[in-house]
């Protein structure tokens, strides 16, 4: 295949790729020449390689996005899934070693649009359980499929009935999963298009933005720094000594202990050929997402201080909002006094809520014992902002038990609790939503899936803009800076900008012994981070009076000056 590729490299043009008969032996195939091509005796730069290199790369790519469309059961990610990620990481280490920049950005962002749109396919496969006849024929099609794959590899008559039958299959079986899976279209443009060039790809980054994308394959970790009609890339040779940096210092934050290795994580995730805007936009990988980036040093001080900084899963789902002119809200504040559920009482839960509602008109409020799940549902459709100040439970080894308590009461704890896989089937449509819990923003790490957690299952179920915890965040001082979060964003600032002044406010007024990153660099926001509100109309008044006196002070200026002339 690879030596005809290369000869004639419109072969495959003409070829629908849902008519290949020999899907996993293609996939296989596909596999072994992106190893091939990365061998160190095949990696050659000139031009007519690259060319190909680039060529093979859109194959296996289109191949792939079309396979993963037709998976629809959790058998079927674990068997694709290894074959896929060795694939699209041979082609990332490709494009490294060329110092082909952009291409190599455009890979690794179809590496993490993938990943998301597999763990999304994995929680929709978890739903799909739930209905067991379309699930057995599934199963039976699936069989079928199996059979005539089969025979098509073994025998060697009858081969274009065989495949006219393969073919009537895998269409009904197309059909089915088109029934099963709920296809809200994200990730349905996934593609590798070596065509787009630096401007297309930067096309709506703004001139005071920068984007930091992070990949991780084995020991390296590539970063991407994009500006405006611009990308910088480092590859840095520091997994493994960044992932001890990491873990130390997260349990320095934990234990309330000084930060030991600030310096070393900012040299290796900062690197300072990048000149940073005002607005960060970070796209982690792996572990990162477990640290707050706010906490690294920037020109000798801590990155909260200059830069307004969010979180995204992925550039694919950066996407700008409108802004309400009075948006609703609705918020849910438990009473946990009940401890048999071993969640215990939140002492200044209501008082936070309390103080967030009274910027809204005619908010809406629960802050009974015990809201049953499916009377919240309805509950919070349609809502422009919903806050939970609440308790998340996060299950690191089964990420699919973790939950929001919507009360403590004793009898029927699974009608009072919102699973991750609740959250997937819901269609929120809101602006933003606050978990102002435990660890909210956590989760378990997959191969495959980036970080599973429930903050990510906001994003699937058209949630814009999450605001988030990363560990067990103190009661009080999370109530406080979430109260400063809301009266920034009422004054019409974006919600990095909100978020940001109002650790600075905290950290003004806070006693030194609770001025640690502890209690405040555990917030982030992630998704859109355009403002809710509209700007103040303060503000504009403040202006306007200011271009007044401006202009006497200018007219008073140019009076002066004719009466010296005459």
């Amino acid at each position: 295949i690879l030596k005809v590729y290369l000869n004639n490299k419109s072969i495959f043009d003409n070829v629908p790729i849902n008519s290949i008969s020999y899907e996993q032996q293609l996939l296989e195939t596909l596999e072994l020449i992106s190893t091939f091509l990365l061998s160190k005796n095949n990696v050659v730069t000139t031009p007519s390689s690259k060319d190909s290199i680039k060529a093979f790369a859109q194959l296996s790519f289109n191949y792939i996005n079309h396979k993963r469309k037709l998976i629809s059961n959790h058998d079927d990610i674990l068997i694709s899934l290894n074959s896929f990620n060795k694939t699209i990481n041979n082609y990332i280490e490709l494009f490294s070693t060329l110092e082909d920049d952009l291409n190599l950005y455009k890979t690794v962002e179809f590496a993490k649009s993938f990943s998301l749109e597999f763990a999304k396919l994995k929680n929709e496969s978890l739903q799909r359980n739930k209905n067991q006849d379309l699930k057995y024929k599934e199963i039976l099609l699936k069989s079928v499929i199996n059979t005539y794959e089969y025979k098509l590899t073994n025998e060697t008559s009858n081969l274009t009935s065989l495949q006219d039958s393969l073919l009537k299959y895998k269409k009904e079986y197309s059909n089915l999963t088109s029934k099963l899976i709920s296809n809200d279209n994200t990730f349905d443009d996934l593609q590798f298009d070596n065509k787009s060039d630096i401007h297309y790809l930067t096309k709506d980054i703004s001139h005071n933005e920068s984007i930091l994308n992070y990949y991780i394959i084995e020991d390296d970790i590539f970063i991407f720094h994009l500006t405006k009609n611009n990308i910088q890339v480092e590859k840095i040779n520091q997994n493994n000594n960044l992932r001890r940096y990491l873990l130390e210092d997260l349990s320095n934050i934990n234990n309330r202990k000084p930060l030991e290795f600030s310096k070393e994580m900012s040299s290796i995730l900062l690197p300072a050929s990048f000149q940073l805007r005002k607005k960060i936009t970070i796209i982690p990988d792996s572990y990162l997402f477990y640290f707050p980036f706010e906490i690294l040093i920037h020109k000798n001080e801590y990155l909260l201080l200059n830069k307004n900084i969010s979180y995204i899963h992925s550039e694919k789902l950066i996407e700008s909002n409108t802004i309400s002119k009075d948006p609703n809200f609705f918020g849910i504040a438990p009473d946990f006094n009940e401890n048999c559920v071993g969640l215990k009482p939140l002492q200044f839960n209501l008082q936070e809520l309390n103080n967030i509602s009274k910027l809204f008109n005619s908010p809406k409020l629960s802050i009974e014992n015990g809201t049953i799940k499916s009377d919240f549902e309805a509950q919070i459709k349609d809502e422009n902002i919903i806050h939970f100040a609440t308790h998340v439970k996060l299950n690191e080894s089964d990420s699919d038990k973790s939950y929001i308590a919507l009360g403590g009461k004793c009898e029927d704890t699974l009608k009072t609790r919102i699973y991750l896989r609740d959250l997937i089937s819901y269609d929120l449509k809101s602006d933003l939503v606050v978990l102002s819990g435990c660890d909210s923003g956590l989760g378990e790490l997959v191969n495959g899936e980036g970080l599973t957690s429930l903050s990510k299952s906001l994003f699937y179920s058209n949630v814009k803009s999450v605001v988030s915890t990363l560990w067990k965040v103190n009661d009080n001082s999370t109530s406080e800076i979430m109260t400063y979060f809301y009266e920034n964003m009422r004054k019409g600032h974006s919600k990095n900008k909100a978020l940001k002044e109002a650790k600075l406010t905290y950290l003004s007024k806070a006693d030194p012994d609770y001025q640690h990153p502890y209690y405040w660099s555990g917030i982030i926001a992630m998704g859109d981070m355009s403002p809710i509100f509209p700007k103040s109309k303060k503000n504009y008044i403040i202006i306007f009076i200011g271009m007044i006196f401006l202009f006497i002070i200018v007219r008073h200026y140019f009076k002066n000056k004719n009466r010296l002339a005459d």
